[in-house]
């Protein structure tokens, strides 16, 4: 608010106005922010395959994912990264590591025996 406008109201009309606009600003974020925890929660209630389809759908957040795939696994081939359908993959051994790090960049770490069987 300007001095103008504090010169205007009065002292004890312009803090009541203030009190209002910051109760009404704080209950708007609050309504958003509930509204965003039923949207994801109403995500987290899809299958598979009907999140993918919804998901999918939103453009922008198509864009936002292939630029992540491009910056964090870039790939020398006519494919913009490593991350496509049957992309080699090679999984961690004693001599080689991971390719591409998907389970190390989510901080996943497997057992044998444990976690999977070992067999094919």
């Amino acid at each position: 608010m300007s001095n103008s406008a504090l010169n205007e109201l009065g002292f004890a009309e312009f803090v009541a106005k203030l009190i209002s606009d910051t109760f009404g600003a704080v209950l708007a974020s609050q309504i958003e922010q509930q509204d965003k925890i039923s949207e994801l929660n109403n995500l987290l209630t899809l299958s598979d395959d009907e999140f993918v389809a919804k998901c999918m759908q939103d453009h922008e957040l198509v864009f936002q994912l292939e630029e992540n795939l491009k910056q964090r696994y870039p790939f020398d081939s006519d494919v913009e990264h490593a991350v496509y359908k049957e992309a080699p993959y090679q999984a961690p051994t004693q001599q080689k590591e991971e390719s591409p790090s998907f389970f190390k960049d989510l901080g996943i770490s497997l057992k044998e025996k444990l976690d999977f069987s070992g067999k094919k």
